[in-house]
């Protein structure tokens, strides 16, 4: 699969005449970015400081892009997204609770994680890609690997543990120290009573994990994703299309059935963006725990073939 690596280029047009607005407005992106750039040379290996670089560079980068629409290309920087991939280990330790692997600790982690990845994504509010995507691309942004550690493997696996209706657990469970539920947080709205009996019920939600046969367990990641909305060619309209996929409109809330087993599942939520300046057209922010391999993966988008990623951020 040939992947495009994402990144903003600004060229310098012309260097005079600059407004007063864009001086200051460009005093404060420096100003981001060298806070940034202090951050990575003083944080060390601390995870909450790599995120906090993350957010910094996607702000710095949506802010650029910003500034490059108003003032007619007048700026010559180069920003890249500096967003590493983390390793999120799981072990038996923090899952079990007298000598029993505890299904919501274990959800309690992967929801927690989805939660920080759209946190440092901007919860949906920053744009790092005004004016340079292409209708049909889809960027990607892994925020997090999923490790389970050989010792949960082995428990997981005598005590016939699955990881399943993961989709009921977002839209049941408040994120911490707010009143909102986890696919609420991530774009999603409340859901209702006849959402939550929907999740219940379909045979995806009953989809996931089975530890119980590790060969059928998949690598998987949490990852940012954004496209261009529509209601036909987005992933609204390519979910719809999977006799065990489910889409919860309102509540934001997706799951696809992917082939290849029990453990294959593709959870998320999706909430639509009105933040294209000049345009009418909206994005779709999606936050997804998705086995990794299925990133690759093809879909029909318009009759077209595309893969679920077009575009890799990190």
């Amino acid at each position: 699969m040939n992947k495009k690596k994402g990144f903003l280029i600004l060229r310098n047009k012309k260097a005079m005449g600059m407004a007063p607005l864009v001086v200051i407005i460009l005093c404060l992106v420096a100003g981001m970015i060298l806070l940034m750039m202090s951050y990575k040379m003083h944080s060390g290996i601390s995870e909450v400081n790599k995120d906090e670089v993350c957010r910094l560079s996607i702000f710095s980068a949506s802010a650029l892009s910003s500034v490059k629409e108003g003032t007619h290309d007048v700026i010559d920087l180069v920003n890249k997204i500096d967003c590493p991939r983390k390793k999120l280990h799981i072990g038996l330790d923090d899952v079990s609770k007298r000598g029993k692997i505890q299904d919501d600790f274990v959800k309690e982690i992967i929801g927690n994680e989805m939660v920080s990845c759209w946190n440092k994504v901007g919860a949906g509010k920053l744009d790092p890609f005004k004016g340079k995507q292409e209708v049909k691309d889809t960027f990607c942004l892994i925020c997090s690997k999923i490790m389970f550690d050989n010792d949960f493997l082995k428990k997981a696996k005598k005590q016939n543990y699955s990881f399943v209706g993961f989709d009921y657990y977002i839209a049941t469970k408040r994120v911490p120290g707010t009143s909102m539920f986890i696919n609420e947080y991530l774009g999603g709205e409340r859901s209702s009573v006849q959402d939550l009996q929907k999740l219940k019920i379909s045979p995806a939600s009953n989809k996931g994990m089975n530890f119980a046969n590790i060969n059928d367990i998949s690598d998987h990641v949490v990852v940012w994703r954004v496209e261009k909305y529509s209601p036909d060619t987005s992933i609204w309209g390519y979910a719809k299309k999977f006799t065990a996929g489910l889409v919860l409109g309102a509540a934001g809330i997706i799951v696809i059935g992917a082939t290849g087993g029990v453990a294959r599942v593709v959870i998320g939520v999706a909430g639509v963006s009105a933040i294209i300046s000049g345009s009418d057209e909206k994005l779709l922010q999606q936050t997804f725990l998705v086995p990794e391999d299925y990133l690759s993966q093809e879909r029909d988008v318009g009759g077209e073939k595309q893969d679920f990623c077009t575009v890799m951020l990190n």
